[in-house]
């Protein structure tokens, strides 16, 4: 009986530190990852709206659209005239755009990842800056002979009777035309079917549902988990013959658990600030990584880190109270018990002295007997 009680207070004792530990990483998910205004304010500080466009243009499948092969409309050109079109607050509003659809899919409020960003608009734009990129380079060739000269593709010359305001403006609306971001808005659809989606649709697959599923239980464990964790406790100190020293084993484990996962946050939130893995890659990811993954680790790590570390210490904190105060009773208990041992050893009657027989009695002195009278 006492072996199945004692394997029941340890299994209680493991749920209640599971518990503790579970509830602390969620609660630190809750108030960081998973705090949609937390994320914007990440990536707002890390200054990555300001070159975003820039690095994402980089990339080979955007170079393999950019690059038109004319020495006039290159590559550099397009990616300036769309440096200038979509500026950091452009690129900011419709980035916080998509982080809205897709925590909104996160928390159960939409169906399915929903955002639209309408670029289309921007087309206009697009052509006046490029154009005003493309004029100066214009202006500098040299006059065609005839119109068949002009090359519209790789232009080294200027048509008869055309300014280089005109010849730019044209160059500038044939590039917007074969830009595939001004065909359509930029929405979860055309996302989709960038990543080669089939069924168009960021969410219709099982490791999406499952992050949902997650998400949107996550309140409710934070809910039972400190209920859990009290209860199994409770119950296991209950169940020890001990009770006093179980809830304080108990309250000592849990702050030294609690400790480490404060020194985690710590080191997180320190090691983050310098984190640097773009050494280890190369080309096109290694710029990714410099330019966006990098500085918002350096903002999210250190808001991880410090979030895990207090709310480590402050529980931590908790149960060494508790941890101290049942160490003070304990003491005081084993105190009372040795003062009150003596108490009994002098109220006790003490028991009689046996007489020992073979001791022989001294009856005092004796006259001599048959000695001589002494007569005068």
């Amino acid at each position: 009986m006492n072996f199945w009680r004692a394997l029941l207070a340890s299994l209680l004792s493991l749920v209640c530190t599971v518990a503790v530990s579970a509830y602390v990483t969620l609660q630190t998910l809750e108030s960081t990852v998973l705090n949609r205004d937390e994320v914007k304010s990440w990536l707002d500080k890390s200054g990555v709206y300001n070159n975003l466009l820039t690095t994402f243009t980089s990339t080979n499948a955007a170079e393999s659209e950019l690059n038109t092969g004319s020495s006039v409309v290159s590559s550099d050109n397009l990616r300036a005239g769309l440096n200038q079109t979509f500026t950091p607050g452009y690129v900011q509003q419709a980035t916080e755009k998509a982080i809205d659809g897709t925590y909104n899919w996160l928390d159960g409020t939409a169906s399915t990842i929903n955002f639209s960003v309408d670029t289309t608009a921007k087309k206009d734009d697009f052509i006046t800056n490029l154009s005003n990129i493309l004029e100066p380079q214009l202006a500098a060739l040299p006059r065609c002979t005839s119109l068949a000269q002009f090359d519209s593709n790789n232009p080294t010359c200027l048509p008869p009777g055309t300014t280089a305001k005109q010849a730019a403006d044209e160059l500038a609306t044939d590039a917007a035309n074969q830009a595939s971001i001004f065909h359509e808005p930029v929405s979860n659809q055309t996302v989709a079917q960038a990543q080669s989606n089939p069924q168009n649709s960021l969410t219709d697959n099982q490791g999406a549902q499952q992050a949902r599923t997650v998400v949107s239980n996550l309140k409710m464990w934070l809910l039972w988990l400190p209920i859990i964790a009290v209860v199994s406790g409770g119950l296991m100190v209950l169940l020890s013959q001990h009770k006093l020293k179980a809830g304080k084993h108990l309250a000592g484990k849990l702050t030294w658990g609690l400790g480490l996962t404060f020194v985690v946050g710590l080191l997180i939130a320190n090691v983050g600030k310098t984190f640097t893995a773009s050494s280890y890659t190369s080309g096109t990811n290694s710029t990714v990584m410099s330019q966006v993954v990098e500085p918002v680790i350096h903002q999210a790590a250190p808001a991880i880190g410090n979030r895990l570390a207090l709310i480590s210490g402050l529980l931590g904190a908790v149960t060494l109270a508790i941890w101290i105060t049942l160490l003070i009773i304990k003491k005081r208990k084993e105190k009372a018990a040795l003062l009150a041992a003596p108490k009994e050893d002098v109220l006790a009657p003490k028991p009689a002295q046996p007489v020992n027989s073979s001791k022989p009695v001294d009856a005092g002195p004796t006259e001599p007997t048959g000695s001589p009278t002494n007569k005068s």
